[in-house]
């Protein structure tokens, strides 16, 4: 039970510092979702140095050595506790953002993360050694080990983030931390006094030639690349429109471990052939329609959730068909993560450089369904003829849906993609027939999107797409993910109108046209660029000064080509590239009649932003009657009440302005929006005027703060408002 426990308990605290970790680095590059990413990546591959440590003392034949490194390994990385953010990396790096992320996190949580991560095989490799009956195959500490981890992810969003601070978090940690290591030299001493030497290798290893072990370690790096690549996909998926934090970095990695519980286990709760069947109509269907296609959250996280849960298992289960016996086990473990490296870096890291959208998720995909088994028989070419055209189905649609995008909606491709897996299954006896039916369906994935964007780039802060509309409304717009960031119109003399979110007719518009009137030659600042329509407020002796932590939104804001807003109403307006926080905090205090905190990730505001140190931040840069207004449109939070508690909590005045943009607006261009205002109670009187401005009830709750912030709190508001 020793065993089970150190296993279970390391694997707790592995998975715990992952998140805990991240949540502290978030900030630092304005609360990107790419950063839990990276973290993904960086983990795996810290991952892999354990593993490949482990690998290499368990090759030593004496187990008195390999406990007395390993206890030493593990007292020595106590010196990089408790877990906090290292300044030795120096400040946040836009311009490399996954460099400098890498060194922070290497600097910060490498040392002891690298140590507790080869326990597990270590532990594994010292049972086998030991006189107990089912010494000879410890693949079952494994399950323990994926145990632990798995209700570390259900423990650490619900529980842990939801009623602790970071501070206590890291030095909880750092207790259970020791508490480990003194497990961990247990179960050496227990296995020193039972010690059989080396678990013999079997004679089916011995007679392996080398190329069949060279096949063998391609095929488990593979069979564990394409899940962590699936993981990694679908975690950006989910992400990006919702919230970046733990209670939904935690479900796609629940599952995958999941997967790894279910497939080593001796008898699996759902069987290989099982789960190739229905990851064959997840995979290939729906998740190719949620890759392609704008669905709503409620229906797109569920099928991503589906997609990675099956197709993990699917190649999990082909892992476990292939373990060797116990004296190749660290060897084993050295290469699924080595294989987990490579399908984090393919996609977290190198995808993006590749593909101008996440072009990588679906194809994780393809690959995955390409891993199958292939089950049933069709022989005649005149039966798979017609099936493998049938399969292109989706792509027909999709190409017909550039010519008619009108006509041919989500409905019908969704009914295109149930056709084609149909067909699909139908193929699977052949598996280049059906290679290439899953290919069809994956340019498919790819291709379909209503009309050609003018142009598409990809950064680290994610996916931008600028798209020209000259049918109805005429306007160029510009996307961050799902969601529009700017738009500027095209009707000859309408071109330096602010419309979407900034229109005169809404909150943030008259307000910095009251300002105007009220007093001239005023400061103004505005953390989030966008397409810069707010600078087409800017007046003759205004001082006008943005914050932007993306350089390519930067580059398209200021590229006359796309939207002339800056180059033709604030030419001079400096960009300030960098996270708002720490930008803002470099300036001069108070000189800012408002300032405006307009900051988004797709349909995201970064939390960070939204705290009672934030806050204290921008009313130091604002003028003594000045106000801050923070732009908290969003379709999956309601940040009002959120906002309330932190500026009742700082003592400060609100109102809530709200536009329900009637039809008339919407054919002028304007958005329906949200806005909080924070401010001395006369300068906030003085401005929300009109019956758009509402006054605003405290509600009861605490109000987040750089070291405790729950974006839970905002999602129920949204969807389970309080009567």
């Amino acid at each position: 039970m020793v065993f089970v426990g150190s296993v279970f308990s390391s694997a707790f605290l592995l998975f715990a510092v992952q998140p805990l970790f991240a949540k502290m680095a978030l900030p630092l590059l304005g609360g990107a979702p790419a950063v839990w990413t990276v973290a993904l990546v960086f983990f795996q591959t810290a991952l892999l140095a354990g593993y490949a440590y482990a690998h290499s003392l368990a090759r030593l034949r004496s187990l008195v050595a390999q406990v007395v490194v390993h206890g030493g390994v593990l007292a020595s990385a106590m010196a990089a506790l408790p877990i906090a953010v290292s300044r030795a990396a120096g400040p946040p790096r836009e311009d490399l953002p996954i460099a400098w992320l890498f060194a922070l996190f290497t600097l910060s949580v490498g040392a002891p993360f690298a140590a507790l991560s080869a326990t597990a095989p270590l532990l594994q490799n010292w049972y086998a050694r030991t006189r107990q009956k089912d010494a000879r195959d410890p693949y079952y500490l494994y399950v323990a080990s994926n145990a632990g981890s798995l209700l570390s992810l259900f423990v650490y969003p619900l529980v842990v983030d939801y009623h602790l601070g970071l501070g206590v978090q890291s030095r909880l940690w750092t207790v259970a931390f020791v508490g480990v290591v003194v497990a961990v030299v247990t179960c050496g001493v227990v296995a020193l006094r039972q010690d059989q030497g080396s678990p013999s290798v079997a004679a089916a290893d011995v007679a392996t030639t080398a190329r069949e072990r060279l096949r063998q370690r391609v095929v488990w790096v593979g069979a564990s690349a394409i899940p962590v690549a699936l993981l990694v996909g679908a975690t950006a998926h989910i992400t990006t429109d919702v919230a970046a934090a733990p209670f939904l970095w935690a479900p796609p990695l629940i599952l995958y471990l999941l997967t790894f519980i279910i497939a080593f286990g001796k008898k699996p709760l759902v069987g290989a052939e099982t789960a190739g069947r229905l990851f064959a109509v997840v995979g290939s269907g729906g998740a190719a329609l949620v890759a392609a296609t704008r669905l709503p959250p409620l229906l797109a996280i569920p099928i991503d959730l589906g997609a990675v849960f099956l197709g993990a298992l699917v190649c999990h289960h082909a892992l476990a068909a292939r373990r060797p016996q116990p004296a190749r086990l660290t060897e084993f473990y050295l290469f699924v993560s080595l294989g987990g490296v490579v399908g984090g870096l393919t996609s977290g890291l190198a995808a993006p450089l590749v593909f101008s959208s996440v072009r990588e998720y679906p194809i994780a995909l393809v690959l995955a369904l390409l891993a199958l088994a292939p089950w049933g028989e069709l022989r005649s070419w005149t039966v798979r003829g017609p099936l493998l055209a049938v399969t292109a189905l989706p792509l027909l649609v999709g190409v017909a849906r550039h010519a008619w995008p009108a006509v041919i909606g989500t409905p019908i491709l969704f009914g295109a993609f149930v056709v084609a897996v149909v067909a699909a299954l139908s193929l699977r006896s052949q598996p280049l027939v059906f290679a290439g039916a899953a290919t069809l369906m994956l340019l498919a994935a790819l291709d379909v999107q209503v009309g050609a964007p003018d142009v598409r780039v990809r950064s680290f802060f994610g996916v931008l797409t600028v798209e020209t509309q000259l049918a109805g409304m005429k306007r160029r717009t510009l996307a961050h993910g799902t969601t529009i960031h700017g738009a500027q119109s095209l009707v000859p003399g309408d071109e330096h109108r602010p419309i979407s979110y900034y229109a005169i007719e809404g909150p943030m518009g008259s307000v910095i046209a009251r300002r105007q009137a009220a007093s001239a030659g005023g400061s103004y600042g505005v953390a989030g660029l966008g397409a810069g329509a707010l600078a087409c407020y800017a007046k003759a002796g205004e001082s006008w000064r943005f914050f932007e932590i993306d350089p390519m939104v930067a580059r398209i804001a200021r590229d006359p080509r796309y939207f002339t807003f800056l180059s033709d109403c604030a030419p001079s307006a400096p960009i300030v590239l960098g996270d708002a926080r720490l930008t803002l905090a470099a300036t001069v205090n108070g000189p800012y009649d408002i300032l405006v905190v307009d900051a988004f990730s797709s349909d995201t505001v970064p939390q960070h932003l939204l705290t009672r140190e934030a806050l204290r931040l921008y009313v130091s840069k604002l003028k003594p009657d000045g106000v801050v207004l923070f732009h908290i449109s969003n379709r999956h939070m309601n940040l009002q009440p959120t906002l309330a508690r932190v500026i009742h909590a700082e003592g400060l005045a609100m109102r809530f302005g709200v536009l329900d943009a009637t039809a008339e607006l919407e054919a002028r261009g304007v958005n329906s929006t949200d806005v909080m205002m924070a401010g001395a109670a006369p300068a906030v009187s003085a401005l929300a005027v009109g019956p758009m401005w509402r006054e605003v009830a405290t509600p009861s709750g605490a109000p987040w703060s750089d070291d405790h912030a729950n974006p839970l709190e905002p999602i129920i508001d949204r969807y389970w408002p309080a009567k």
